[in-house]
């Protein structure tokens, strides 16, 4: 499977130490042929099987360039161009097939007169950021020959392991990676030359299928050479998101490092963003500076959190990196404040019919009025393999409070309506495509707000299994935020919704049966927060100035606080971290929340 994933990418410049580039090819124009031969045409199927020169940059793809495909990304590029290549057997543009071994050769280069020779190249891999791509096949050999003495290899990527394993420079030439990992991020290699009057380089890529890959960059030849000063940063940070109100956000993090440096490492947080060496504390807008220590700056990790008082928005922004001499890094950062949620709609009811075929679908009720639809959606988490975000967002549809609303695997409106004797129009998607060992999500304007199931947990077997039946929400519960409460679920056990129709069945799907016997009231008003907290404190703000009683439950339902508020302020520094249920009553209504105790 090809990875689908973006970088920001960047560009290596070179710097110049007193040092001599005798040759230097950074594949910026065509050469193959004059500068450079390859064993085979240049070729791309589109699909991720390539072998040429491309421009990592050119998102636009255009048909200049060979086309590898927007997935393939890898930062730190000397300008636009490199050379890459992946599953190598593949045929080539003329439709001829391929071999897994192919080869770049660069020859006659003028090195007389030079004493102090090194060869230099940048690499890189396009890798899901786990690096487990490589076989013990797979391979990198990069060789030197001077006049016509014979070629001996100077360098060699190969994997760290015999399957599935992360490519790494080969120290000993001994067919296994033992050195620097090659990674997505461009990175300087170099190795020392003997000297003559003519040098040729080849280099031999061996990828024999899937995604293993190598990309290669500004390949120079250089007297007295002496590494760039070089950093890295990353990788990106994402999610980070509060509700209005009750900023700051949770943090997220990344590292910087450097090598061969000069300075030393700033850090610059962008606006609205803030960043600290120390996890939950210490955070603000001020730059950070990393020391170096014999041109180096150790692995340190920075964390980062959207700043608090925001406005409701979505933010996204680049930390920079800078030191003297290297090319500057960015680290993505990137979050949101939502509007407060409503928790206005609720996962009453999931089912699994007919033998695991048709229909198989979601029951969802409104607990209030909802004018736009389309702040819910839904997303199904397959086999424990945790969240896949949510993957279908309801049109801007307005319900009214007590509306049911079906979800249902897509082309099965009329099995759905023939199972259950009715005449509805479902919403169809993907996403409903669920068997019984499969959670189901609810999201409010992209936050969870109630769940079915262990999204982390093959539901097989477990005591929510619900293979060729059914579940469905106790009376009076949810929604439950993101923690699943098998207590507020009966289950209609496995294969007992395999008859003909839902009457047919051994124990048919109480459809439509979910009631809220408490009234609710301020579900669109009342906020509380900040949340999660680590104050000790929570303002539970009311559109009216009544008091409230509050009741705080455990993720077991066990009652932990109870109190009148007259003031807003709900002291919670007695509570150990965890997440918790808040039901909040006044003037005979009530509502529930969750909260999140850091």
């Amino acid at each position: 499977m090809k990875k689908l994933y973006a970088l920001l990418l960047f560009s290596i410049s070179l710097i110049s130490f007193g040092q001599t580039t005798v040759y230097q090819e950074s594949f910026e124009t065509d050469g193959n042929g004059s500068r450079y031969t390859t064993s085979q045409v240049e070729f791309s199927d589109g699909f991720g099987d390539f072998f040429g020169r491309t421009n990592l940059n050119d998102t636009a793809e255009d048909a200049a360039d060979l086309i590898v495909g927007t997935f393939y990304t890898i930062s730190g590029t000397d300008g636009d161009f490199c050379f890459a290549g992946m599953d190598l057997d593949a045929a080539n543009a003329s439709g001829s097939g391929g071999s897994a071994t192919q080869t770049l050769d660069i020859t006659g280069i003028d090195i007389n007169g030079f004493s102090n020779l090194s060869f230099a190249i940048l690499l890189g891999e396009d890798d899901d950021g786990t690096n487990q791509d490589w076989d013990d096949a797979d391979n990198l050999i990069i060789e030197a020959q001077i006049d016509g003495g014979g070629y001996s290899t100077i360098l060699a990527v190969e994997a760290v392991g015999a399957s599935n394993s992360e490519p790494a420079i080969d120290t000993d030439f001994d067919g296994t990676g033992d050195g620097t990992t090659i990674t997505s991020t461009f990175q300087e290699f170099s190795a020392a030359l003997g000297t003559g009057t003519t040098l040729d380089i080849r280099l031999t890529f061996t990828f024999n299928s899937g995604d293993e890959d190598i990309a290669v960059d500004n390949i120079r030849i250089v007297d007295g050479f002496a590494a760039s000063p070089s950093i890295t940063a990353g990788p990106d940070v994402s999610g980070l998101d509060y509700e209005f109100n009750a900023g700051p956000s949770g943090e997220g993090s990344f590292t910087v490092e450097g090598s061969d440096l000069t300075g030393d490492i700033t850090v610059t947080p962008p606006a609205n963003f803030e960043i600290s060496t120390s996890s939950g504390s210490g955070f603000g807008t001020t730059p950070i500076v990393l020391s170096e220590t014999g041109g180096s700056v150790a692995s340190t990790t920075i964390y980062a959190r959207l700043s608090q008082g925001l406005a409701v928005g979505d933010y996204m922004d680049d930390v920079t990196v800078t030191s003297s001499g290297a090319t500057d890094r960015m680290v993505n950062l990137s979050g949101s404040v939502f509007n407060p949620l409503t928790n206005a709609l609720v996962i009453t009811g999931v089912f699994d019919a007919l033998d695991g075929s048709s229909p198989k679908g979601i029951e969802l009720q409104a607990l209030a009025d909802i004018p736009d639809l389309s702040i819910f959606g839904v997303g199904s988490a397959n086999n424990g393999g945790g969240s896949d975000g949510e993957e279908f967002t309801f049109p801007a549809d307005a319900v009214s409070s007590g509306d049911v609303i079906y979800v249902v695997a897509s082309g099965q409106t009329a099995d759905f309506n023939t199972f259950f004797g009715l005449s509805a129009t479902p919403y169809e998607s993907g996403a409903a495509s669920i068997n019984g060992d499969d959670a189901v999500e609810l999201f409010e304007n992209g936050q969870v707000i109630d769940v079915f199931g262990d999204i982390n947990t093959d539901g097989s077997g477990e005591p929510w299994d619900y293979v060729d039946g059914w579940a469905y929400r106790v009376n009076s519960t949810g929604p439950d935020g993101n923690t699943f409460v098998l207590a507020n679920w009966t289950f209609s056990g496995t294969t007992q919704l395999d008859g003909s129709t839902n009457g047919a069945s051994t124990s048919p799907y109480p459809i439509d049966s979910y009631t809220l016997s408490i009234p609710t009231v301020g579900l669109n008003e009342l906020t509380m927060y900040p949340n999660p907290t680590s104050t000790g404190f929570v303002t539970i703000s009311s559109p009216n100035n009544e008091a409230m009683n509050v009741q705080v439950f455990d993720i077991l339902g066990k009652q932990v606080k109870q109190t009148t508020l007259t003031n807003s302020s709900l002291n919670v520094s007695d509570l150990r971290a965890g997440v918790y249920i808040v039901k909040i009553s006044q003037n005979n209504a009530s509502t529930t929340k969750k909260l999140v105790i850091r």
